[in-house]
């Protein structure tokens, strides 16, 4: 993986981890930190603080927002209007759902985790 992250930056290429840390974020703060710690090891220049499949009350994702760059690295919050969506939902499957936060509610969460100094 590093070989392939060297490679990226070789060109100028920043390189994000996606949005794993929802997995990691059950396991507690402990292991959220060894997460990040690797993650810039390895050379990753963002992280991904996702909420599609984990609802993550405001204060929380400004704390992670913070962290993320405590260690060295931008923080690219999502602020998702839809709870489950992800790459491997589906359009057909998504729509009867509905949006999970309504689009206003989303603005000044957006507003908040920008505060906390992302990317």
């Amino acid at each position: 993986m590093r070989e392939l992250i060297d490679l990226c930056h070789e060109q100028k290429v920043l390189v994000s981890t996606g949005g794993f840390v929802e997995r990691v974020l059950t396991q507690g703060p402990e292991a959220v930190d060894r997460y990040f710690e690797e993650c810039r090891e390895l050379g990753f220049d963002i992280v991904e603080v996702s909420s599609g499949f984990l609802s993550i009350p405001l204060p929380d994702l400004v704390r992670l927002v913070e962290r993320v760059g405590d260690h060295g690295m931008k923080a690219k919050p999502e602020v998702g209007i839809q709870f489950g969506a992800g790459g491997a939902s589906s359009p057909e499957e998504l729509e009867p759902k509905g949006p999970r936060i309504p689009p206003a509610r989303s603005v000044p969460r957006r507003r908040s985790s920008m505060r906390a100094r992302p990317w």
